[in-house]
């Protein structure tokens, strides 16, 4: 046992800081981060500042963008403006000053889009650096246009990938061949209105030569024949990504037998597809066409194999003919489609991962596939669950925001092969998440995030079969969801849970303590249990370490629990306390006294984080030199406040305590009367050694503040002299 603590120690050494992991590790974990967090790492040191700028100058790619499944999010334009972060233009600009001193950098696309309006020093500086790092991509804007158009073939000839924020509307024949001198792997974000759009863009043969991406933004009254001549003149193509973006203003004059707009499929298209070398299709859009047709004009049947190198295929069009011509019969990575009654006649080839979008399902079509997903529908349970439990290799269904009815039914379909069930923002009928929970015996993983359970108290009284049996849940994640919720919690609870070892319910104040009694007792074997909200007791929390596994227990205890009624005699007596990472009791009171006794008992090299309330008894000068062993504490919330002042509180909690935790990143407390001036000179000191400062929040003191006030109708006056006129 000695000698596997010592190791854990040896490990812990090996890695302080996040320096010390490799670079390319770094990188990854840092890719991941939220951009406004990233400007804070910056500081910390160089190794992270150089990591941290290229990332922030990299955005986001443009497959990142596209979100699978969801009618009118595969739009790489739109997408790109919801979800980008401004910053100013001297970033940019002091960003790549500091790389450029760099032998090499680990970035592959630079985004404009994130930066505010560019001025003629920054595109100096960014001409200079792609070209000596050799940057491959580049994701402009409208307002970049002329400095790509200039440097495209000089500077920027390492570009290779470029994409456009918003539409680049390749009407103006002459302007698009001169921004686009040069073959492209991938371009994304060009706009065509009309035919003479598409000819300006096949007419670019060094475009169109080696291009294998392209996103295309079109007019009904071209979709057919852009679709065609694309196809036809882009050999090397294997992603098309095709948004219509609604009628050209001439469709909405008048509608005869036969429109601009309707798609033609022909022989010639049909020895197209069946010769095309695509790997992904994409049809998009965020407008419903009641007017969109597809006239099948072809001779003969449809009998050679369409497209036979495409992996996923992606129509959110609602045109039964057009899938029936274009969907493959070969297995597919990804099939997503806007399936409407029509819909439910097509064979749909065996897929990884299916994407149902109709608005309205009354009968799921039966899908060879392992992941079914059910987006933006209103589900009608009538036929749902025979056509659910027929897809035999379903292994994960996820519905989102989806809305059911709360009509009973008396199916006993069996889902044996289900093993996650996840839901997000929907409203969900209770019968349907009891009748899935209890029939799917393989179930391993349930989330459920933001959803209103719908149903009467009345279906929580349903008597279910096989309720005794073991169940094979792993994994248990619910938040944000209705005061229903309970309901299907307790029908969970029902069997046994010998293999639950995952359990995290963040807002569950409706949970009742019965409930978490019944979690423990059937669990025996946790090793993550995170819940928000619940009342806990003494009695509760020892039958919650009761059902922890003992191996997990060895790395760490986070305890942190909510419930007023958790007493200080019953926390000095527990085994535990030495094993304790984080201490968060943030609901009961405990004496100042026993707080002390208690921070005897647990370990210095462990603890993380302290919030307790110590009421009218403390925290006093001796509970700070106690918490002053305590060196790798991270954050501290000391509530409550003493009857009495405390003569030199203030004094020692700045100048020696909060200078004495090298690690501490933060210090709440309710009591002192703490002046703003001492308490900013307190972070300079800090800050002067090298290090970084802790946030401290800290009342203040009022009363180095004298206001009086001359006139009521100008203003006041204050000590230093400042005026503040009222509004």
């Amino acid at each position: 046992m000695a000698q596997n603590e010592n190791d854990r120690e040896d490990d812990a050494l090996l890695c302080q800081s996040l320096d010390d992991l490799p670079r390319e590790m770094l990188f990854c974990i840092m890719s991941y981060c939220d951009p406004r967090s990233l400007v804070n790492v910056i500081c910390c040191s160089k190794n992270l500042r150089t990591i941290t700028m290229q990332i922030l100058l990299m955005g986001f790619r443009y497959d990142e963008i596209i979100i699978e499944g969801t009618p009118g999010a595969n739009w790489y334009s739109s997408n790109s403006e919801d979800r980008k972060e401004i910053y100013p233009a001297n970033l940019l600009g002091n960003y790549i000053d500091s790389l450029m001193t760099e032998q090499e950098v680990e970035m592959d696309r630079i985004n404009l889009i994130n930066f505010t309006t560019l001025g003629s020093k920054e595109f100096v500086k960014l001409s200079k650096f792609i070209s000596k790092f050799n940057i491959p991509e580049l994701i402009v804007s409208p307002k970049h246009y002329n400095w790509v158009k200039n440097e495209i073939n000089s500077s920027l000839k390492s570009i290779s990938r470029l994409s456009f924020g918003k539409e680049l509307d390749v009407g103006d024949g002459n302007y698009f061949q001169t921004l686009i001198q040069k073959p492209l792997i991938v371009c994304n974000g060009l706009c065509a209105k009309n035919a003479m759009d598409v000819k300006n863009i096949i007419g670019n043969t060094q475009l169109c030569s080696g291009l294998k991406v392209l996103t295309l933004c079109v007019y009904t009254s071209v979709l057919g024949y852009s679709f065609k001549e694309i196809l036809k003149n882009c050999p090397s193509l294997r992603e098309f990504n095709l948004f219509i973006n609604g009628f050209s203003n001439e469709n909405y004059r008048s509608y005869s037998t036969m429109r601009e707009d309707d798609f033609e499929i022909t022989d010639e298209l049909m020895e197209i597809i069946c010769n095309s070398n695509l790997e992904i299709l994409r049809f998009d859009t965020s407008f419903n066409f009641d007017n969109f047709r597809v006239i099948n004009q072809l001779t003969e049947n449809k009998t050679r194999p369409v497209f036979p190198k495409l992996k996923i295929y992606s129509n959110h069009l609602m045109s039964p003919d057009m899938n029936l011509v274009f969907l493959p019969n070969h297995p597919l990575q990804t099939v997503s489609m806007n399936m409407t009654t029509a819909l439910n006649k097509i064979d749909v080839p065996k897929c990884q991962s299916f994407f149902n979008c109709s608005q309205d399902i009354t009968n799921l079509p039966i899908v060879d596939t392992s992941k079914y997903t059910i987006s933006r529908s209103q589900i009608n349970l009538n036929g749902f669950y025979e056509n659910l439990a027929a897809c035999t290799s379903l292994k994960d269904l996820h519905l989102f925001n989806v809305e059911t009815n709360n009509m009973r039914y008396d199916f006993k379909n069996i889902h044996t092969s289900i093993e996650q069930l996840d839901i997000k923002k929907s409203r969900i009928s209770v019968y349907l998440l009891n009748h899935i929970i209890d029939n799917s015996p393989n179930l391993k993983i349930l989330t459920m995030d933001n959803v209103k359970v719908r149903g009467t108290l009345d279906d929580s009284m349903l008597e279910f079969e096989n309720q005794e049996i073991d169940s094979q849940l792993r994994y248990i994640h619910i938040s944000t969801c209705s005061e229903r919720y309970p309901i299907v919690f307790s029908n969970i609870l029902k069997k046994n849970l010998p293999y639950l070892h995952s359990v995290i319910l963040e807002n569950t104040y409706s949970i009742g303590q019965n409930s978490l009694l019944s979690l423990f007792s059937k669990a025996s074997s946790l090793s993550v249990f995170k819940v928000t909200g619940a009342e806990f007791t003494d009695d509760i929390i020892v039958k919650f370490f009761n059902s922890f596994s003992p191996v997990s227990l060895e790395y760490g205890i986070d305890f942190s629990f909510n419930g007023k009624n958790i007493t200080s005699s019953f926390l000095l007596q527990q085994p535990y306390l030495s094993k304790i990472t984080t201490l968060s009791l943030p609901d009961c009171t405990i004496p100042n006294d026993d707080f002390i006794k208690l921070l005897d008992l647990l370990n210095p090299q462990l603890l993380k984080k302290i919030q307790v309330n110590l009421g009218n008894s403390g925290p006093t000068i001796e509970t700070f030199k106690k918490v002053q062993y305590f060196k790798n504490l991270e954050m501290i919330y000391l509530s409550g406040k003493p009857e009495k002042p405390i003569e030199h509180f203030e004094n020692f909690v700045l100048k020696q305590f909060v200078e004495s935790m090298p690690s501490m990143i933060l210090l709440f407390l309710d009591s002192g009367e703490f002046i703003k001036e001492e308490i900013e000179l307190a972070k300079l000191n800090i800050r002067s050694q090298g290090k970084s400062a802790p946030k401290l929040i800290l009342p203040h003191s009022k009363k180095d503040i004298v206001y009086k006030i001359e006139n009521p109708n100008i203003g006041y006056e204050t000590n230093s002299k400042s005026y503040c006129f009222l509004q």
